[in-house]
């Protein structure tokens, strides 16, 4: 645009802070970039052709296209790989569930025969202290009798 010539006129380095941001402000509004000229200074037909910039884009489009399918073939992967881990997580969740159950239930068992012991120890030091009562009574009768059959 005519009244942004002024931008260009010089060097950007040269360009005060106010200017810079005009620059930054019409990147693709105000102003285009284009190739930089030849090297004899004249820009070919190339460098500002229309048609070229058309033959690029349109080369850039197939190349992004065969990109897009093969990110497309990609994400089917993806999910495909995404449901079946799905699948699997279920069949996990459902397993755990069962394992989880399976583990309250020995724990109970457990409880139980933990119980069981301590009634059993309780039955076996009681058993203990009537042998040692037995034995000693058993000791003293034996006393007794040895006393009795030497007088």
């Amino acid at each position: 645009m005519p009244e942004k010539a002024h931008l260009f006129q010089k060097h950007l380095s040269k360009h005060t802070m106010g200017a810079c941001v005009e620059l930054s402000a019409g990147v693709g509004k105000t102003f285009e970039a284009i190739k930089a000229p030849g090297a004899h200074g004249c820009p070919t037909q190339a460098d500002v052709s229309f048609t070229s910039k058309i033959e690029q884009s349109e080369q850039m489009y197939a190349l992004l296209q065969e990109d897009y399918v093969g990110k497309v073939q990609e994400c089917e992967r993806w999910e495909a790989q995404a449901t079946e881990n799905g699948q699997l997580r279920a069949s996990m969740e459902s397993e755990l569930t069962a394992k989880n159950a399976e583990l309250e239930s020995a724990h109970c068992v457990i409880q139980d025969l933990r119980r069981q012991l301590q009634v059993a120890s309780g039955t076996l030091e009681g058993l203990q202290r009537q042998r040692a009562t037995y034995l000693q009574r058993m000791n003293e009768i034996s006393s007794i009798v040895d006393s009795l059959r030497s007088t």
